[in-house]
């Protein structure tokens, strides 16, 4: 295995593990290419024989990891790399709930204690919100989707927006920076992160405390 302090820095031979990576992640264990797994052996230093490869390129597809996390798996005896995460759970209400976060989510997703219960929380402001994490995150790529509300037997499915922004430019391998944020029509939010430096997770934090809103575990 080669020494990772002496290829970390090695673009043109992290991106041709990230390409076969990527190629590997479509093969099972029957039909796993020699060629692929020769190459692999060769670009990491690694002698394993493809199975192995098929255990860890998988978990591209499979798994929470991301490309760069398991290329960095490779040069290091498997040993997947620590991620520092992020999450916070929103609410906009003007009173104090006993209740357990998950509970309160639940309860709102769910219609589980009425229009009595729901109208205790605020609809959050959505466009706000969404102005505010494109225009804070400008220089990332960003990708949006809506999902709208929808009748079902037991009731209105609630619908939700949903920004996502990564920054994968000159961030140390193997850190694939991100950050989202979803609005549910069911009066909650949702922003989830990997790899956010602290003072980023506070200019987040701030912000949503600034337009009244309230963090539930």
């Amino acid at each position: 295995m080669k020494d990772w302090n002496k290829v970390k820095h090695n673009k043109e031979l992290l991106k041709q593990v990230e390409k076969l990576v990527d190629m590997a992640a479509d093969y099972y264990y029957d039909d796993f290419p020699d060629d692929v797994c020769e190459q692999l052996n060769e670009l990491t230093g690694n002698n394993w024989e493809s199975k192995a490869y098929v255990d860890y390129c998988f978990q591209y597809w499979e798994s929470p990891w991301h490309l760069k996390q398991v290329v960095f798996a490779l040069f290091h005896d498997g040993v997947m790399p620590e991620i520092n995460e992020f999450e916070l759970n929103i609410v906009k209400i003007s009173e104090t709930i006993d209740m357990p976060g998950l509970e309160i989510r639940h309860a709102l997703c769910t219609g589980k204690y009425g229009e009595e219960f729901r109208n205790k929380f605020e609809d959050l402001p959505k466009k706000e919100i969404a102005d505010w994490f494109t225009n804070t995150f400008s220089g990332w790529n960003m990708k949006h989707k809506e999902k709208p509300d929808k009748m079902t037997k037991s009731g209105i499915e609630y619908g939700k927006t949903t920004f996502t922004f990564t920054c994968n430019d000159d961030q140390e391998y193997p850190l694939d920076k991100l950050v989202g944020v979803s609005v549910s029509n069911d009066r909650t939010a949702f922003v989830w992160g990997e790899d956010l430096s602290d003072e980023e997770k506070n200019i987040i934090k701030s912000f949503f405390v600034s337009i009244g809103c309230k963090f539930i575990d």
